[in-house]
């Protein structure tokens, strides 16, 4: 597995070209920080990097990201922008109180290890930024050295609990657009969405005895190799490269039948399981054989109509060469590439 970094040059300027012009799934897609829209203004600067640092908590895994800025914003609105978003406050630091804010609110999803995350972030950010998550930025000029500072150690309690490359960039990602801090280098976060996007397009290319299943750690990595070296040759904006990327997946991918879950076998075999509620998804995938991806193969040929409103419209289309169903990442952590069979002979 490898980065093409001009296969990246050339897909990377097509979706910003279609970004920068609103073209589709552009015009209709929006981000978190348009989620929250004018909502934050009447809270202060640091009450508005506190929300976006706690966020930061549930941008993982198989959360929709839209809905849980919306939820959160409705909780942290309820508690006036104090409360369990106060670091310096005992509640935000109690993961019993965060369960039962988070309860009340009937946002339980991830909650066991949201509320250890939430709660160990709050005593780090009120003991060593005084509570002000700007404060991480201050003295330090390099994404590196932003990272160090945010990465958990769990030697030695060191850093934010559940926070790696991903979340970090993501926080800055959220603070920097907001300009809440002036770093302007650093990479947008590398989640499913963007390693969909640039495995299926080629940027981050698999070699011939390369497994067509592989984990987002490993693969992440090559990832932000992409996006880093594209930045660096450009000066593009970490937030526009960011946005092109994940919103393209996460509004039009997620619709495609290229991305459609595999058909499962046996009793299940009516079953589709990208209808399906996310814990029946873990059941299924944890079923022995129950997942056969080199006996579905994804064909392509017979137009549909889901195809015709989804992949015939996207900018990527020409560079797509598969599919990569969510289920196997929000399961396992793994990215599977299914590859296209013609039937056009």
């Amino acid at each position: 597995m490898y980065v093409d970094h001009k296969q990246a040059r050339k897909v990377f300027d097509a979706l910003r070209s279609a970004f920068v012009s609103r073209s589709y799934p552009y015009n209709e897609a929006v981000t978190p920080q348009q989620i929250v829209g004018n909502s934050l203004e009447k809270y202060d600067k640091l009450q508005q990097a506190r929300f976006w640092f706690y966020a930061c908590m549930y941008m993982r895994g198989p959360i929709d990201s839209n809905f849980a800025v919306a939820t959160l914003l409705k909780i942290f609105e309820n508690q006036e922008g104090l409360g369990i978003f106060d670091p310096d406050n005992p509640d935000s630091q109690n993961p019993d109180v965060i369960d039962e804010v988070m309860t009340k609110h009937k946002f339980t999803r991830l909650l066991s290890d949201v509320k250890k995350f939430w709660s160990f972030s709050s005593v780090q950010l009120a003991q060593l930024y005084a509570g002000d998550p700007r404060k991480i930025y201050e003295g330090v000029t390099t994404f590196e050295e932003i990272e160090a500072r945010c990465r958990y150690n769990p030697k030695t309690k060191s850093g934010f609990m559940g926070f790696q490359k991903k979340m970090t960039s993501m926080v800055t990602y959220f603070l920097r657009d907001l300009r809440l801090i002036g770093l302007k280098d650093f990479p947008p976060p590398v989640d499913f969405h963007l390693m969909r996007i640039m495995v299926l397009t080629g940027v981050v290319k698999l070699s011939p005895n390369d497994p067509r299943t592989f984990r987002y750690e490993t693969s992440s990595v090559l990832g932000y190799e992409a996006v880093t070296q594209y930045l660096s040759d450009t000066g593009c904006c970490p937030i526009e490269l960011g946005d092109c990327l994940w919103l393209l997946s996460g509004n039009l991918c997620n619709r495609s039948p290229k991305n459609r879950e595999m058909k499962s076998f046996g009793t299940f075999d009516v079953d589709l399981i990208d209808s399906a509620a996310t814990s029946k998804k873990k059941r299924l995938a944890a079923q022995p054989g129950l997942f056969e991806p080199d006996a579905l193969p994804l064909h392509v040929g017979n137009e549909t109509r889901n195809m015709r409103e989804t992949c015939h419209k996207c900018p990527a289309f020409l560079f797509c060469k598969g599919g990569m169903p969510a289920v196997e990442y929000y399961a396992y952590g793994k990215l599977h590439l299914r590859q296209l069979v013609s039937m056009n002979k």
